[in-house]
């Protein structure tokens, strides 16, 4: 083993000395000051490329104590402006959580032992991709939002929030736009919600409040509050309609009791 600086500090037992602190290296670097001109650009520490080995680390720490960093980290940016920056200028960078005792084997997505993958949808566009993999029988991805023992009525656990961009801010999507939609892998989207809150299922553009199946053949219920139902609709207990109500095939109604099929 070959050190380019080993460093070594033990402190000696000298009784109560009150409250002292041991560093094994401090570094401290000045800038050039106020009366420098050019570009001043000052490392407390700066580890160059070139390091040989089979193995090799250009940082490595076997200690198991926390560690602490005041500043931004930057991990492939130089000028990271959070408290942490991935960036990586040829490739999208990903952010991944792995176990050992986990071995999915879906490679072609992420290495064997990680569960949790973050990167980006798209190297040009961005866009976040969330994915979670699970080995076995386990579930994917699982969200919980956990509230106070007493939470006002109308706050809820879990919001997802859409919006566009406009100029350096955002705002609200238009009616017709899509706010959400949940598909089967890569299967049309079996779920759509637009931004006037129309719910379509089995259709991404719902011309009603919900509609179930595909609305080309919609007629009347086509707009706020009406519900679509392109083939069978079954009621097993009680439908009340306060509106008008328009069937276009069959209307069977069933009851033991056949005074009590209609009440007007």
């Amino acid at each position: 083993t070959t050190y380019g600086q080993k460093i070594y500090v033990e402190r000696a037992n000298f009784g109560s000395l009150g409250t002292y602190t041991t560093y094994g290296q401090y570094i401290q670097v000045g800038g050039c000051g106020a009366g420098c001109t050019g570009t001043d650009t000052t490392y407390g520490l700066y580890i160059a490329s070139g390091i040989g080995g089979d193995t090799i680390y250009s940082l490595y720490s076997a200690a198991t104590a926390q560690s602490y960093f005041a500043g931004n980290i930057g991990i492939g940016d130089t000028s990271p402006d959070y408290t942490l920056e991935l960036h990586n200028a040829t490739t999208t960078p990903a952010f991944v959580l792995s176990d050992d005792d986990v071995a999915h084997g879906v490679t072609t997505v992420a290495e064997t032992d990680s569960f949790m993958h973050l990167s980006s949808i798209s190297t040009t566009v961005g866009g976040a991709y969330l994915q979670g993999i699970a080995d076995a029988t386990g579930v994917a991805l699982q969200l919980r939002g956990i509230q106070s023992s007493d939470p006002t009525d109308t706050t809820p656990a879990i919001s997802l929030i859409a919006a566009k961009a406009s100029g350096t801010g955002v705002v609200d999507l238009a009616a017709a736009e899509t706010v959400f939609q949940i598909a089967n892998n890569d299967d049309a989207a079996a779920m759509t919600i637009l931004g006037n809150g129309n719910v379509g299922i089995g259709d991404t553009t719902p011309g009603a409040a919900l509609v179930v199946g595909s609305d080309a053949t919609m007629g009347v219920a086509n707009g706020a509050g009406d519900l679509y139902v392109q083939n069978d609709l079954e009621v097993d207990g009680t439908l009340t309609v306060a509106g008008a109500a328009v069937y276009t095939g069959d209307l069977t109604i069933t009851k033991a009791d056949p005074s009590l099929i209609y009440n007007v």
